[in-house]
């Protein structure tokens, strides 16, 4: 005689699968804001830690800290709105996920390194930025969370610039 498998050994039905699958679907967009409200409050601390004076002393590493702040901050604002937008409209993409989850980190390091290529000259404005502060700081804060917010845009322009400065293409596409 056959023995049946017990209920608890049956294999899972490809529905249940997939109801499983579009539940953390649905539970996607929610965990992503989550992880972009937790980045609000912990640069809103750390820029509240820096104002008080209770973190780094030094006028470079407050102005660093700034830039990395103010850049995440412009990226997943950036992140987050998509997020918003693609739920009200009923049009989630999880493909993007990890774009919406390392954009506030690209953001943060873009905002940093467009801030030394100003000071180091390779970028420059047409006005110079005043050294005096707290206008430069002001300055730091405002150009680094506009980098993070249009940081493909910033991506594309330092590619450009490499390609001009080198002589070559910067695609990752088979050659």
């Amino acid at each position: 005689m056959e023995q049946r498998p017990e209920r608890s050994q049956e294999p899972k039905s490809s529905s249940s699968e997939y109801n499983t699958s579009s539940k953390l679907e649905r539970l996607a967009p929610y965990g992503v804001t989550l992880y972009h409200v937790v980045i609000f409050i912990g640069v809103g601390l750390v820029l509240l830690s820096l104002h008080k004076g209770w973190i780094l002393a030094d006028d470079g590493l407050r102005r660093a800290v700034h830039s990395l702040s103010f850049g995440s901050l412009g990226g997943t604002l950036m992140a987050s709105r998509y997020v918003v937008y693609a739920v009200r409209h009923r049009n989630y993409d999880r493909a993007r996920i990890l774009w919406q989850l390392l954009t506030p980190l690209h953001s943060a390091i873009l905002a940093a390194i467009s801030i030394l290529a100003i000071r180091a000259g390779l970028l420059t404005l047409t006005n110079a930025a005043s050294p005096s502060e707290p206008q430069y700081t002001w300055f730091v804060m405002a150009f680094s969370f506009v980098v993070g917010m249009a940081s493909e845009a910033f991506v594309k322009r330092l590619i450009m610039a490499s390609e001009s400065l080198f002589g070559e293409r910067g695609d990752l596409g088979p050659e």
